[in-house]
C-alpha cells in the first residue's frame, strides 16, 4: 500500500494542478515563459504553502507552516535553474530588469465561517507586490491562489499576463509545469467570475449578465486575450 505523500499520490496531485489551472490573460506572449528567461518571483504567496494549500490542511484554519510541499518558487528554481532566478533588491540596486516576474498572491487560508467576507479584494500588499513588480521587469505575470472569485480588476490591468489556481496544495511543481510551457492549459471556469462585489450573485441568463470573465472561460497557448 502507498502511504500518503507517497511519489506516487504526489504524481497525481501535481497532474491535477496542472489540469486545473486557468489562464485568465495572456498579452504580449508573456506565457508560456522561455526557460533561458530571467526570473524574480514575488508576492505573498511565492513560498508561503499555506496560502498554497489553503484551509483544512493539517491544521483547521491551515495556518501554521506545517503542510510539507514545493512552493511556487521552489518550483520555478527546479524548472529554470537557481542562476535565473533574481531577487527585487539586487535589480533595483542595479537599476536592471528581470524578462519576467512571476507575482504570486492570494487570500490567507481559513475554514468556514471565519473566511465569510464582503470585501473580497487583494489586500493592500498583494496590490502593491504587482505595481512594484513592473519596476524590476519588462513583463509581469500573475498568479492568484484563492478559494472563491477574488476582486483584481485593477491588478489585471498592470499585468501581462494572469493565472487562477485556486488551492494548489502541496505541489507548486504543477503550477510551473503551465507557466514554462511544460503542459498546456485546459482550465476552464466553472462559474462567472464578477467585476466587483457589488455584482455577486452573478449567473449566465442575468438581464444584465457583464462578467470580468464569463462561465465557461480559459485561455489557452494558442489565444490572446481579447
Amino acid at each position: 500500500i502507498r502511504g500518503t505523500g507517497s511519489a506516487e499520490h504526489r504524481a497525481v496531485a501535481r497532474e491535477a494542478v496542472r489540469k486545473s489551472l486557468v489562464v485568465l490573460k495572456n498579452e504580449n506572449n508573456a506565457l508560456p515563459i522561455n526557460k533561458e528567461s530571467t526570473v524574480v518571483v514575488t508576492g505573498s504567496g511565492a513560498e508561503n504553502l499555506d496560502k498554497q494549500c489553503g484551509g483544512w490542511t493539517v491544521t483547521w484554519m491551515g495556518q501554521g507552516s506545517r503542510a510539507v510541499g514545493t512552493s511556487v518558487l521552489a518550483a520555478v528554481k527546479k524548472a529554470v535553474g537557481e542562476d535565473r532566478i533574481a531577487s527585487e533588491d539586487s535589480l533595483r540596486s542595479a537599476g536592471a530588469k528581470a524578462d519576467v516576474a512571476l507575482v504570486v498572491v492570494g487570500e490567507n487560508p481559513y475554514a468556514e465561517w471565519h473566511g465569510d467576507s464582503e470585501n473580497l479584494a487583494l489586500s493592500s500588499e498583494d496590490v502593491a507586490s504587482i505595481e512594484r513588480a513592473r519596476e524590476v521587469a519588462d513583463q509581469v505575470g500573475g498568479v492568484l491562489f484563492s478559494g472563491r472569485q477574488m476582486i483584481f480588476t485593477a491588478s489585471l490591468d498592470k499585468s501581462d499576463a494572469w493565472v487562477a489556481a485556486w488551492l494548489p496544495g502541496s505541489e507548486g511543481d504543477g503550477v510551473a509545469d503551465v507557466l514554462f510551457g511544460e503542459f498546456s492549459p485546459v482550465g476552464k471556469l466553472s462559474h462567472s467570475w464578477p467585476r466587483s462585489v457589488e455584482q455577486i450573485p452573478i449567473n449566465v441568463g442575468d438581464d444584465s449578465y457583464d462578467p470580468l470573465f464569463p462561465y465557461g472561460f480559459g485561455l489557452s497557448w494558442s489565444q490572446a486575450a481579447d
